[in-house]
């Protein structure tokens, strides 16, 4: 058994700290191995720097067969990291391939911190490149979108409204910012009551006070704390087994995910389910194999280990009842292969995923596919119909478009603008002082024979059908002209 245990965080002295006692938690929950009477797992450990081995796309810069078999080989991955290391900033793209990758194969993940965020991108949009062009990474208000036109723009260049978590890319054909999709995410501290964004906020529910037999009621004892509520529909899940249904746990994070779920079902195949909340919207998550947490884990807080603890629990009974609970990436790749493909050749297809699954054994629950479904499902008072899900083609909450403003050309003269090369030594300052203040020659140039005004006079008019057809066209062959018919001038 091969464990995974990505390292998100930066590297300072408080990084190196944090994870380090991740780590050492990671490997004490994993001590349940020998209860089970298993082996002892090898432990690898990736940064950003060494992430690239074990990634594998083909067609790409990352087509090594090698990182590929080195990920079939892993069992579980388990990632912290900084709480506000955003999945389309910097280095967090890499560790959003290793994601998408492992959840292509349908590895058991646990995502603590940083990777919460990973898990809800990837949800929203299936992980999609993006480069952020507004607020370093963060965005903005959408409200500045207007400053910011199509030109020099880099490659999948988006605009983020860190209000409502909606990204636009810029339109050449339209020239014009369009929607492109949700990120899932807004930047708590900037959302607004005046504005949509507070539609983004996590609506407030009363939570009843603590009665004789819950005297001692839990506190923050500082604003990097947060106080987890379990849902009530929740409370017997095995993630939270032995746990009380409120506790303090770290909470350092500047962005939420939205209290609506804004899932691609199309493309990541399930909602993600909410099984416990903080005071600004959902704090621990679960979709198929991954359990997220927007806490940290830390032996501070007893509580956020014991949540690690019954995962990595929970997924070594499943591998020791069905055997293995993932798949390679070739199985993977060709199970999406044969969801895509004609259903005159699905059969076949389908074939050859289950004697390629046979050939790793690979269990029947990992081959289980759980698609979305537009059906309502009522279970007692929970649940009503007005609160089933809302089916869109683009999840993006606002649905508006923006023209591009036109950059204005310069207005400095013909002779600063066309410089050649030679005087790039210069800087751009001293450059243009020096040519506007040089002296302006005025050039006058008589206008060439072609350019003259034939119609002046009726003198000065071509005579002849011929020279007329080869002024009106003068690239057109000798032998298509006709002939020197005189033609007779009308007086003006």
């Amino acid at each position: 058994m091969k464990v995974l245990i990505v390292n998100g965080y930066s590297d300072t002295p408080a990084g190196r700290e944090a994870f380090k006692r991740f780590v050492a938690i990671v490997k004490k929950s994993f001590e349940y191995l020998r209860v089970c009477g298993m082996d002892e797992p090898v432990y690898v450990v990736l940064d950003y720097k060494n992430v690239r081995t074990y990634i594998y796309e083909k067609n790409t810069k990352y087509d090594n067969p090698e990182a590929g078999r080195l990920f079939d080989s892993t069992d579980f991955l388990m990632m912290d990291g900084d709480a506000n290391l955003l999945p389309w900033v910097g280095r967090a793209k890499l560790f959003g391939m290793l994601f998408k990758q492992a959840k292509r194969c349908n590895k058991a993940i646990f995502a603590a911190g940083f990777a919460f965020y990973q898990l809800i991108f990837y949800c929203a949009t299936n992980c999609m490149q993006v480069n952020i062009i507004n607020g370093n990474g963060w965005g903005s208000r959408l409200e500045e979108i207007r400053n910011f036109s199509g030109q020099g723009l880099p490659r999948n260049a988006g605009f983020l409204d860190y209000e409502t978590g909606d990204i636009y890319t810029y339109s050449n054909e339209r020239n014009m910012w369009m929607p492109m999709g949700n990120t899932g995410l807004h930047y708590n501290r900037k959302v607004s009551s005046d504005t949509i964004g507070q539609f983004m906020q996590n609506v407030k529910v009363y939570r009843g006070k603590p009665g004789i037999k819950d005297i001692y009621d839990v506190y923050k004892s500082n604003n990097n704390e947060a106080v987890c509520f379990i849902r009530k529909s929740y409370v017997q899940h095995w993630v939270f087994a032995g746990l009380p249904q409120k506790f303090v746990v770290i909470g350092k994070n500047a962005w939420d995910p939205h209290p609506v779920n804004v899932t691609q079902a199309g493309l990541v195949g399930l909602n993600y389910h909410t099984l416990a909340d903080n005071e600004k919207g959902p704090s621990v998550i679960e979709h198929k194999n991954t359990v997220a947490t927007l806490f940290h884990i830390d032996a501070s807080h007893p509580e956020t280990v014991k949540v690690l603890d019954n995962f990595v629990r929970h997924n070594i009974g499943l591998i020791q009842e069905h055997g293995r609970i993932d798949m390679p990436l070739e199985l993977a790749e060709l199970r999406e292969k044969a969801a895509l493909s004609d259903p005159a050749v699905f059969a076949a297809e389908a074939k050859k995923v289950e004697n390629l699954a046979r050939k790793h054994r690979v269990s029947a629950e990992a081959l289980k596919t759980e698609r979305y479904t537009t059906e309502f499902k009522r279970s007692g008072y929970s649940y009503s119909k007005r609160l089933q899900s809302l089916v869109v083609g683009n999840n993006a909450v606002r649905m508006l478009t923006f023209e591009a403003p036109v950059r204005k050309k310069s207005a400095l003269p013909k002779t600063a603008r066309d410089t050649p090369n030679t005087q790039s030594t210069k800087s751009a300052a001293n450059f243009f002082a020096t040519e506007l203040s040089r002296p302006q020659t005025v050039l006058t140039q008589s206008k060439p024979e072609s350019s003259r005004n034939y119609m002046q006079t009726p003198s000065e008019c071509p005579q002849t059908v011929r020279a007329i057809t080869k002024i009106l066209h003068p690239f057109i062959p000798e032998e298509f002209l006709s002939d020197n018919t005189q033609v007779t001038p009308l007086e003006l």
